[in-house]
């Protein structure tokens, strides 16, 4: 399928924060329109977040994308608003751990979807690296993913919807070069 590049297992991790709310109903659109184009032999997840909360499909696991499993997750997109902070982490890392059940040599891949970056008090993102320090926001993101995804063993994905923010697109750049992604940005016009 277009965009999975193949990749056996993914998981589409998606903010679903206020923020989003002009923009969610086109993004649960292209998830699905996304989903649908899944090989039965791959498998997928569905973690959106916000105020610190994950929101899962229905299985909470990968699943095979076989017609039953896709479209129990486009309903459950549908049941789903826009609405909280910008609380990446705690999905990233529930992504992580969802990709972990499967076997080292199955490839893994995160699309990671937000429209701004994980920084100030609505990221929500706290980390105690290995040294002590407490990072918070984007630091936090990018030094656990440094910590957590080395090699790295996931390919993560980055999508900027509709965002002119430059320290977004700077943390989502980022946070696919150095996970052997690939990083879009998508025009509000787009």
């Amino acid at each position: 399928p277009p965009g999975t590049g193949g990749a056996a297992n993914i998981v589409y991790v998606v903010d679903r924060s206020g923020s989003m709310a002009k923009t969610f109903e086109d993004v649960k659109a292209e998830m699905q329109r996304s989903i649908s184009r899944l090989w039965a032999t791959q498998r997928f997840h569905v973690v959106l977040f916000g105020d610190g909360e994950t929101y899962e499909g229905p299985r909470r696991r990968l699943v095979q994308a076989e017609i039953e499993n896709k479209v129990a997750a486009c309903e459950f997109l549908q049941t789903k608003e826009a609405r909280g902070s910008t609380t990446a982490l705690i999905a990233l890392k529930r992504a992580f751990e969802v990709l972990s059940a499967r076997p080292a040599n199955e490839t893994k891949m995160i699309f990671l979807v937000s429209d701004g970056d994980f920084s100030g008090i609505s990221g929500g993102s706290e980390y105690r690296s290995a040294d002590g320090r407490t990072l918070n926001g984007n630091e936090a993101v990018l030094q656990w993913l440094a910590d957590n995804n080395k090699a790295p063993k996931v390919h993560i994905c980055t999508v900027l919807l509709h965002s002119a923010d430059r320290t977004a697109a700077d943390v989502l750049r980022k946070i696919a070069e150095q996970n052997n992604g690939r990083f879009k940005y998508i025009s509000p016009d787009e």
